[in-house]
């Protein structure tokens, strides 16, 4: 369900993509030898999603899932709008919760403590589609409302409130 087990990225190389490929599970950090060769990889986050987006693409990934520890990094309801745009190249990636990482693993085959403990960079006989649809525009526009009640007593403060009416959050 979308928002309550997973959800996109977006922002720097964190952006549109559709890969069809194998999964790797990326038991601890990328290494330094590590070429993904357009691959899916999976693993816990442990950095901002978009330093590990850039990591990701660095090591030749075709697409990132990243496995949320009990929403430590993010509400998965909360819906953003990138901050930082995209980079020339992206690739896409998703964030899931950990009740669903441990569903791919079960799939594979293996338990979520054979995972752990597996080596740096394990081919899991899953073949994975990735997709994020994301595009930015040059521009929008958007309607902003603006409203006043008048109260009743002139000895009270003025109460003021806020909201976005722009279809986002």
């Amino acid at each position: 369900v979308y928002g309550e087990t997973f959800r996109e990225v977006a922002g720097g190389a964190a952006g549109s993509g559709d890969v069809e490929a194998d999964l790797v599970w990326i038991s601890k950090e990328f290494r330094d030898d590590l070429n993904l060769g357009g691959r899916i990889a999976l693993k816990y986050q442990t950095a901002d999603p978009l330093d590990e987006a850039e990591q990701a693409l660095a090591h030749g990934a075709g697409g990132l899932i990243l496995v949320v520890k009990q929403s430590v990094y993010l509400d998965m309801t909360e819906r953003t709008v990138p901050a930082q745009a995209l980079l020339p190249r992206t690739l896409p990636v998703a964030q899931i919760q950990e009740d669903t990482w441990r569903d791919i693993i079960k799939m594979s085959g293996a338990t979520a403590q054979e995972a752990v403990n597996a080596p740096p960079a394990l081919v899991l006989p899953l073949k994975t589609h990735l997709a994020v649809k994301y595009a930015t525009t040059e521009s929008a526009s958007a309607l902003t409302v603006i409203g006043m009640l008048p109260g009743k007593d002139p000895d009270l403060l003025p109460l003021v409130i806020g909201a976005h009416y722009d279809g986002v959050g």
